[in-house]
């Protein structure tokens, strides 16, 4: 049977049984809109929407694999949410953290400010998405390549 000849209903029925082996996709709606809905928009999950009412922040974090790219109709959804949210008396930032579990070294982008944090340490991330420290702080404490490496061959040994 060719795939193409399967109607929305099989296909969706199709995936949800591949989704058990494949665990592809966080929920079952995204799939369902991809497979049954308009091709003329751009559907996708965001991962993680942070809201620190004390502080008034609101950030939208996607996430990605060092080996995964980004698809450009999501980067346009990323970029037109940090250019077109304004919310009174909040701070609103979109990024892109880049890395892989457990996070020992990741690289953060902002969306606002067009620029990357290198080499963010597991707890430098864990600081900044616990909003104890900001992006600006983490592009503050930069260190060198050759001096970042120096110290980890120091605690190796």
């Amino acid at each position: 049977m060719n795939r193409n000849d399967l109607r929305g209903k099989e296909k969706y029925e199709m995936y949800l049984i591949a989704k058990d082996t494949i665990n592809y996709y966080k929920g079952d709606i995204l799939p369902f809109v991809n497979m049954n809905c308009r091709t003329d928009m751009t559907t996708g999950d965001i991962d993680c929407i942070q809201w620190d009412y004390t502080k008034c922040i609101l950030r939208i974090v996607e996430a990605k694999r060092s080996n995964e790219n980004q698809s450009e109709s999501q980067h346009k959804l990323l970029t037109f949410l940090q250019d077109e949210i304004h919310i009174d008396g909040y701070t609103f930032d979109v990024y892109k953290v880049v890395g892989d579990p457990p996070y020992l070294e990741t690289q953060i982008f902002s969306y606002r400010t067009k620029q990357s944090a290198c080499f963010v340490s597991f707890d430098q991330l864990k600081d900044f998405l616990d909003m104890k420290i900001s992006f600006d702080d983490l592009l503050k404490n930069r260190k060198p390549v050759a001096i970042r490496r120096a110290q980890q061959l120091k605690r190796s040994i």
